[in-house]
């Protein structure tokens, strides 16, 4: 193989290297002009971050909270880092209030009950709101339940399973004994007593010994005080006003539970209504997003393959669906409504509770009954049967 040369011109070389020079100069200036603008923040939406708590890091697993911010950009910097603070410091203490498991420093919470059975615990103004709220909605019986903590805890134990078809009570006799006979104890009211002592704002909470007795036999959770279905809408209860006071209102919350809040400063949205129809997850309507408004949706259908807690059986040539929205019967699902949408600019735990109703009604008139006495914007379907 002939050996070739390889020769490197002379010619206009200076020129060469000052264009080389100007091109790394000029790099060099767009390089440090990007690092600027990075750091610039634009008139626009942003989502607030929360911070780290290391005795909560899951506190703000689920919720989102988006908020509107114009001006120079330092001032967008400043109001950021405020949004956060406030935003944060409230969503922690909602949080732990509502935490019926753990107890932390400083906020005696659902936990502290639990706890501390017969024993009045002394609880700060927010969470004796809320206890007092969902034990009021309990006493209605239709459908929800402040003591059901040990039948939700149990049911999702079970559906976060990858193998949640093994342990469903429609293919396992053992866990269809072991729910239903937990599920007809907790609708016992009786086997419960919360008293409040308005005066020294303490709480007090029993539970009957034949109740204690079967979750020991069960080896289920003792944490019976839960929030549960309405636990999100609590927590945006607390957190909300704080936001609102602090002159953060310009945005809107939305949560994994399918709960979406819209502040005082914030009207340009939509909410969507999403159906399961032929296979498929179709839009089917919007409503417009009133300042202080708040949607609600429940769904027995996954919107996207995979997802957690979500899972659709055959047995017997019919379809059962299970899903986070856990009723207290036996069955747990009624598999009668494929989905609700209620839209109100009311209470928040209220609008949540009218689809908790709706969740539990089993027929359609029981539907139709649940929507007469309401002020809201609301759409459901029914699963074919």
């Amino acid at each position: 193989m002939k050996d070739e040369n390889i020769v490197v011109s002379s010619e206009h070389l200076p020129i060469r290297t000052a264009l080389f020079i100007i091109a790394i100069l000029v790099a060099i200036i767009f390089f440090a002009i990007g690092i600027t603008n990075m750091g610039k923040k634009a008139e626009g939406f942003y989502t607030i971050t929360e911070t780290v708590d290391e005795t909560a890091p899951l506190y703000g697993d689920g919720i989102e909270f988006h908020c509107f911010f114009s001006g120079k950009s330092d001032d967008i910097k400043e109001e950021l880092r405020q949004a956060e603070q406030a935003y944060s410091t409230t969503l922690q203490r909602a949080y732990k209030l509502l935490d019926p498991n753990t107890e932390y420093n400083g906020f005696p919470n659902l936990a502290s009950i639990n706890h501390n059975l017969n024993t009045p615990v002394s609880v700060n103004e927010e969470l004796f709101a809320v206890l007092q709220d969902a034990y009021a909605k309990t006493l209605e019986e239709k459908g929800y339940n402040i003591f059901a903590g040990s039948l939700y805890q149990y049911w999702y134990s079970i559906l976060i399973l990858q193998d949640a078809e093994d342990f469903d009570p429609l293919f396992n006799a053992d866990e269809a004994d072991r729910i239903g006979r937990l599920a007809e104890a907790t609708a016992d009211l009786e086997n419960f007593s919360l008293t409040f002592d308005e005066s020294n704002r303490t709480v007090t909470f029993s539970v009957s010994d034949k109740y204690l007795k079967l979750c020991e036999e069960l080896e289920v959770s003792s944490d019976f005080l839960d929030c549960n279905l309405l636990k999100d809408a609590y927590m945006l209860k607390i957190v909300v006003p704080v936001l609102e006071a602090k002159d953060f209102g310009r945005g809107y919350i939305l949560t994994n539970s399918g709960l979406s809040v819209s502040l005082s400063g914030y009207s340009s949205g939509k909410y969507v209504y999403y159906d399961y129809i032929g296979g498929q997850v179709r839009q089917m309507s919007t409503v417009d997003a009133k300042a202080g408004s708040v949607c609600s949706t429940f769904r027995t259908f996954a919107m996207a393959k995979n997802e957690a807690y979500y899972h659709q059986y055959e047995k017997e040539g019919k379809t059962y669906y299970r899903n986070p929205y856990v009723s207290v019967s036996k069955e747990g699902f009624g598999n009668f409504l494929r989905g609700s949408f209620v839209v109100g600019e009311d209470d928040i735990s209220d609008v949540v509770y009218t689809n908790v109703k709706l969740l539990a009604a089993d027929t359609e008139e029981a539907v139709k009954s649940v929507l007469s006495d309401v002020p809201y914007t609301c759409e459901y379907a029914l699963w074919n049967r």
